[in-house]
């Protein structure tokens, strides 16, 4: 081969492996391959783009051909608006106590277990109180030889015999005694854990060994008889619950709503939550309802009867911020045309809104 035609042979060979490198290297990042993708999908809308426009000046009725969309049209009506104060409360038992020692102490028995039935009164669990019964019988001793003393002390006075400082100081140690007596009587009746009231035991947090303390550990006693829904609500609607108004209560746990009514207001708004209580009863039901159970509560506030009301999604809003629906009028050629339509729109709840102004009945 001449040797004039080898060398620019050579250099193209090199350079073609060079780039065919550099193209293999580019489309082994999925990086550059993406940005690739993304310049030509761009550049393939600016082709259409300019497309649709050579077509719409040669032939301007294709513009409603590619324009045309279908819709609806519907009539406005007048109808009963409802707007609910929604929030999810808690049921709550009003005698839901638990049950805590009088005075610290080792845990020595428990009486029941977690499911009993026990009645106002009942010795729940006992404190162990041996080192006070040995006290105790102690003290019977001393007060019995107090007494005699202070009894032969009595005689001898009633007859004149001895010193009334004697006769003082007999009786004093007698009836100091006695007051040790009740006083420890008295502690040793409250190292046992009793119910206060009538219902389940449904938690037992303490063991035998372990020493208890008041406030700290005890025993839960529910009584489910009387039960209430309780709910948080924010304090935007302070002003608008009130007690006796109409509360719908939806239980997802059983799929079953009950209307009932507010018992109570809250009178205090906490500065944390922003929040006040609200309470309200719970009707007789037979599905089984217990304490802490999850409640969604609705309080209507709000009822307008005979109201302009239209879908929350016809309502659009302008770029200077006023509210606006689009209107049907037929025009003098027999189209129908979608006219602008300001209007001033109310309350709303449930993809449902009052309209004050603006749009009539029969549009």
């Amino acid at each position: 081969m001449n040797q004039k035609y080898l060398f620019p042979i050579l250099i193209f060979t090199i350079v073609f492996q060079t780039q065919c490198k550099k193209s293999s290297t580019q489309n082994s990042n999925p990086k550059d391959k993406l940005a690739a993708l993304k310049a030509q999908s761009k550049d393939i809308e600016e082709q259409i783009a300019n497309l649709e426009m050579e077509i719409l000046k040669s032939d301007p009725s294709a513009a409603q051909i590619v324009k045309a969309k279908k819709i609806s049209v519907d009539t406005i009506k007048k109808s009963n608006f409802k707007h609910f104060i929604e929030a999810q409360g808690t049921v709550d038992a009003k005698q839901n106590v638990l049950v805590a020692p009088q005075m610290p102490g080792v845990i020595s028995a428990i009486h029941v277990k977690e499911g009993d039935y026990v009645n106002a009164g009942k010795v729940l669990a006992s404190l162990d109180v041996s080192a006070m019964r040995k006290g105790l019988d102690e003290l019977h001793s001393g007060i019995a030889l107090a007494t005699t003393m202070y009894e032969k002390q009595k005689k001898l006075w009633d007859q004149n015999i001895g010193s009334e400082a004697q006769y003082l100081q007999a009786k004093n140690q007698k009836e100091q005694l006695e007051l040790k007596l009740q006083t420890l009587q008295a502690q040793i009746s409250t190292a046992t854990i009793k119910s206060p009231i009538s219902g389940i035991v449904d938690e037992i947090k303490v063991k035998i060994g372990e020493v208890a303390s008041p406030g700290f550990t005890g025993i839960r006693v529910v009584n489910g008889k009387e039960l209430t829904v309780r709910a948080k609500i924010s304090d935007l609607y302070i002003t608008k619950v009130k007690k006796g108004d109409i509360v719908d209560l939806y239980f997802p746990d059983f799929e079953k709503s009950f209307q009932t009514k507010v018992q109570y207001v809250g009178q205090t708004v906490n500065s944390a939550s922003r929040t006040f209580m609200v309470e309200t009863g719970l009707p007789n039901t037979k599905e089984r309802v217990v304490a802490n159970q999850i409640v969604k509560i609705k309080i209507k506030d709000k009822e307008i009867k005979n109201a302009v009301v239209v879908s929350t999604n016809f309502i659009q809003k302008s770029i200077d911020g006023e509210d606006y629906i689009l209107v049907a009028e037929k025009s003098s050629d027999d189209k129908w045309y979608a006219r602008k339509k300001l209007i001033k729109s109310g309350a709303e709840y449930d993809g449902r809104t009052i309209i004050e102004s603006g749009i009539k009945e029969g549009i």
